[in-house]
Formats: structure tokens, sequence, C-alpha cells
């Protein structure tokens, strides 16, 4: 039986999301290289200036981070808005009273190769399936990817680049962390952070990769599992405890959607858990006065009639009301300690 949350490309694009982050300010998010050798690097920016989009695909990212080769202003981050009326000139900020930002697992994650000690070649593709072969080519065989050459790229010794993946099912990026495991200098787990800056834009000043292709895509000929890498899931975000998040209502109704939406594509295999999995938030949202606990239960129990095979109906609605009720629980425990927003 499957363990996959999603069995295609298309349903396992569903709500995800990157912020794209422009500095308030003179200051810069790439680095300046100089002719005699020197760097200079980021600049140290506090406001920002947020908008977020969608992405259906990592084609989808690909196609953004060509335009923001020439935004030296501007950085992913791999979180979503916590209230877009309060997005502008605001901080990078995921918990207490002025959060701005939401953790959510998605697809999509980015490695940071700093690999000092690599063979640097000046073509982005062939050094980045070094880099492949360096982590640990079963983890990647079969898969697409992109990758971008960073500020450092030919001017710093070594292989320095940001390379995206899609995974099959979301994830955080603890849960990268811990499938990928010991990396031997080869990248930098710092990028994998709640809200860390992704830096993508070509570098002012000497740019080694000028005249050449700084972003490269790469689909693999096999296409593994549609070419999506598979980390295992070791990060269970509904059950460790953390500091509950309070969102507003707009926030509210899209995040139920989302958890609608993927109860409905759960697959044979990850059905229990993955009702638990995405009713425990649903239950959060009861208890923080959203919506009705009846009116979530049924609305959840309803998206299981998506599903195709056999089923225990009974066993499916047992297993919502007890993990809404935890949800529910675990806002009363929390006492709404962050606030509305």
């Amino acid at each position: 039986m499957s363990d996959r949350i999603y069995t295609n490309d298309e349903s396992s694009a569903n709500h995800n999301h990157v912020i794209i982050a422009e500095a308030c300010g003179r200051g810069v998010l790439t680095k300046t290289n100089f002719a005699n050798g020197t760097q200079k690097s980021y600049d140290l920016v506090k406001y920002f200036n947020f908008s977020e989009f969608e992405l259906s695909d990592l084609r989808d990212l690909y196609a953004l981070s060509i335009g923001m080769l020439t935004q030296p202003k501007r950085c992913f981050i791999r979180a979503r808005i916590k209230d877009p009326s309060k997005a502008r000139k605001v901080v990078r900020k995921v918990n207490g009273d002025e959060a701005t930002l939401v953790l959510e697992k998605c697809n999509w994650f980015v490695l940071d190769i700093d690999w000092k000690d690599g063979e640097y070649t000046g073509d982005v593709l062939v050094d980045s399936q070094s880099v492949l072969l360096a982590l640990n080519s079963d983890k990647f065989k079969g898969c697409d990817y992109f990758a971008v050459a960073s500020a450092s790229y030919g001017f710093k010794p070594g292989i320095n680049m940001r390379m995206f993946f899609w995974s099959s099912r979301p994830v955080s990026g603890l849960d990268v962390k811990n499938w990928l495991g010991d990396t031997n200098g080869v990248s930098d787990p710092a990028i994998l952070n709640p809200i860390q800056i992704i830096y993508t834009a070509a570098p002012m000043g000497i740019d080694p990769v000028a005249g050449k292709n700084r972003v490269v895509w790469k689909s693999s000929i096999l296409r593994k599992n549609n070419g999506m890498v598979d980390v295992r899931i070791t990060d269970d975000w509904s059950l460790r405890g953390a500091p509950e998040i309070v969102y507003n209502k707009e926030r509210a109704i899209l995040n139920a959607n989302a958890h609608y939406n993927r109860i409905g594509l759960l697959d044979i295999g990850y059905r229990h858990p993955g009702l638990i999995t995405e009713c425990i938030p649903l239950g959060k949202l009861v208890g923080q006065g959203h919506f009705e606990r009846d009116e979530v239960i049924d609305r959840a129990y309803e998206e299981c009639s998506n599903w195709y095979g056999n089923r225990d109906p009974e066993k499916d609605r047992q297993t919502i009301i007890w993990a809404v009720d935890k949800g529910i629980a675990a806002m009363d425990a929390n006492n709404n300690q962050t606030g509305e927003f």
C-alpha cells in the first residue's frame, strides 16, 4: 500500500506558497564582488515588504527565480504572510504578538550549497550534478531540480549555489534536515531554519557568471516518483506542543480550505494518520472561534467521500472527531497566549 499523501504532480501542488521579501530602505540582499578579490556581504535589513505567491509546481518557482536574478533588493522566504493587511515595512517574525509570518509545511525546499572542497568547473549544471553525487545519489535519483549560482559562485573557491527540489509530501525544514543527514560540509543546514532568507540575486560588481546560465533546470530522464524526492516525515507539528498561532479570520478560512483539500487527496496507507494530521489544526481553528465544531467535522467527513477503494466510514468519522477535539483542547490549554492579529 502507498504511503504517499499525494498521488500525482497536480495534487501534490496544492497550497504551496513562497514569499518574496523586498528590503525597505537602501539595503541590498546580495553580495558585492570587487576586482581586488574582496567581497562585501549582504546588508543587515530589518524591515521588509512581503508579497506571497502560490506555486503549482517547481517550475513556477523556477520562473520566479529567473526574474529574481536582477532584483538585488529581493529574496525568497519559505513561509506565509500571517495578515495580508500587515505586510508592508514589517520585520521577519514568526512568534509572539508581533508575528508577521506563519510557518507551514510545503512541498518545495532549497539547499544552500557551500562546498569549499567542491571542484568548480564554471558550468552550473555540471557542478550541481557533482553536488548530488556528494550528498547522496540514491536520495536524489530520478528527481527534477533547478540550481541558482550564488553571488560567490566562481568568485570564491569551491561550489556555491542554491538547489531547489519538490518533495512528494509537504515537509518542514526539520524534516529535510533529518532526511538529509550529515552532508560533510557540502550543504549549509542554516537555510532550513524557520523564515531564513533565501538569497538568489546575482552579485553586484564583478560577476564571473556574466553571460552564462546562472539558473539551470535539470529534468531527470528516469523521473522516478514523478520527478519528486521522497523526504521522510519526522517532524510532527500537530503533536509536539509548540506555542499555538492564533489566526485572523481571512487566514483561518484559507488554512481550513487547504486542510479539507488535503483530506480529499489522502491515499491508501496514509488515510488514518493523514486525518489526524489535517484535523488537529482544524480543531485549533474551532478553538479560536472561527468555525463551529460540527461544521468542521461534517466538512472533513464529506471530503472522505472523494477517496477511492474500500474504507470504514465509522472509523473515519471517529478519527476526525478525536483529532478535532484534540485541536480544540490544545487551544484551551494554550489559553490564547499569542493573541489575535
